[in-house]
């Protein structure tokens, strides 16, 4: 019994710190992908919560106008990109077509304190 619960600790243990190691990984990448004058900042909000607070540098492009607007603002398909919005689906959602529009260097930061934490 004893060895039992040893285990279930353990392996409690364990997922706990790959859990913590994924996430400084994922923190690092951003990171580092924030600091390069060749990323471009992608908010998916609306224009109001955009006005209200945003990321430095960041363009506002509303998730529902997204594909319309992907041409004219966004021409090259090998631009780093980070995408975000307030809580994650917004930013899910423009990575899906980004990617089906053959963008291939995307950044999912789901949310603009995730940025402004990394920026």
């Amino acid at each position: 019994m004893k060895k039992i619960v040893l285990l279930m600790c353990l392996s409690v243990f364990a997922n706990a710190c790959t859990k913590h190691s994924a996430k400084t990984s994922l923190e690092n990448d951003l990171k580092t992908v924030l600091k390069s004058s060749d990323t471009l900042i992608l908010d998916v909000r609306t224009p109001e919560e955009f006005g209200v607070k945003h990321a430095f540098g960041a363009v506002n492009i509303p998730v529902n106008e997204l594909e319309n607007k992907l041409s004219k603002e966004l021409p090259d398909l090998d631009k780093t990109i980070v995408v975000h919005c307030a809580k994650g689906g917004r930013s899910g959602k423009a990575m899906a077509i980004l990617s089906d529009h053959g963008y291939t260097n995307l950044h999912d930061a789901k949310t603009l304190e995730n940025v402004l934490t990394n920026q």
